[in-house]
C-alpha cells in the first residue's frame, strides 16, 4: 500500500514539547491534507492511545518523561497488533547511542532536529514503504520477528537459514 499525499491515514505524534507537536502536526497537515492526527506527550500516554485509536504511523521523540520513545518503540514492536506500524523517531541526537538503539529495536527511520518539511516528508514515506512495501529480505525479517514474538523459535530459525543461504548465493 503506497502512501500518497491524498491518503486517509492517522498519525500519532508523541513529544513532551507542545511546540514540537504543533510544528509536526502542521507539517503533516500540509503534506497529507486528508490525514487525521492524534497526539501524546509521553510514551505511556501514546501506548494507551494506541490501545483505543486506530493509528497508521507513529512519529515519536526519544527523550520524554514516564516512558521515553525507545521504551514506546519496544512496547509497540512486542505487541502483535501494533508490531508492523511504521515508527519514526525524531531526535536532535543524530549520531548517538539512542539512534543506534532505535534501529536495533525496529525503528523504521529517524528525523534529525532541526528538519525541513521536504526532508520530513521523505523520511515518513521511506518509513511507510519500509513497513508496507518491504524488499523480500525485509519481509522475511519481519516474518521472523513475528515468529519470535509468537514464541515460534523454530520458524524464526528456518527463516534465518533461508536468509543466510540467499546471502551465500548472491
Amino acid at each position: 500500500r503506497e502512501l500518497s499525499r491524498n491518503a486517509r491515514v492517522t498519525f500519532l505524534v508523541v513529544d513532551d514539547e507542545t511546540t514540537m507537536i504543533r510544528l509536526i502536526k502542521d507539517i503533516l497537515r500540509r503534506i497529507f491534507p486528508n490525514c487525521s492526527l492524534a497526539e501524546a506527550q509521553n510514551g505511556k500516554e501514546a501506548y494507551e492511545k494506541l490501545k483505543k485509536v486506530k493509528i497508521d504511523c507513529i512519529i515519536s521523540d526519544i527523550h520524554m518523561p514516564l516512558m521515553n520513545g525507545l521504551e514506546l518503540l519496544k512496547e509497540v514492536r512486542n505487541n502483535p497488533r501494533l508490531a508492523n506500524l511504521p515508527f519514526v523517531m525524531v531526535t536532535g541526537e543524530v549520531e548517538s547511542d539512542f539512534v543506534t538503539q532505535a534501529g536495533v529495536e525496529g525503528a523504521d527511520g529517524y528525523i534529525g532536529k532541526p528538519f525541513s518539511p521536504v526532508g520530513f516528508e521523505q523520511r515518513i514515506i521511506e518509513a511507510w514503504n519500509h513497513r508496507h512495501n518491504p524488499s523480500p529480505q525485509e519481509a522475511m525479517l519481519m516474518t521472523a520477528e513475528t515468529a519470535l514474538q509468537e514464541d515460534d523459535v523454530q520458524k524464526a530459525l528456518q527463516i534465518a537459514e533461508q536468509l543466510l543461504d540467499r546471502k551465500r548465493v548472491v
